[in-house]
């Protein structure tokens, strides 16, 4: 699930220390970033939070927390 989040690599690195693997979504190329005034600004600033059948409601909750 992504969310944006203005820390995002803070928030990565607290989550992390929790257990909770997140992953940053691919760097845009420059070309891209040109294509939308936002592309960057969202690609900077989200962050893919799990959410499978890899994980119980129990972990859904946590990582929700």
């Amino acid at each position: 699930v992504p969310i944006l989040v203005k820390n995002r690599d803070v928030v990565q690195a607290c989550l992390s220390k929790k257990g909770i693997f997140n992953t940053i979504i691919w760097p845009l190329r420059d070309e891209q970033k040109k294509c939308c005034k936002n592309a960057e600004y969202i690609c900077n600033h989200m962050l893919a939070v799990p959410c499978d059948q890899r994980y119980s409601k129990e972990d859904m909750i946590y990582i929700g927390e």
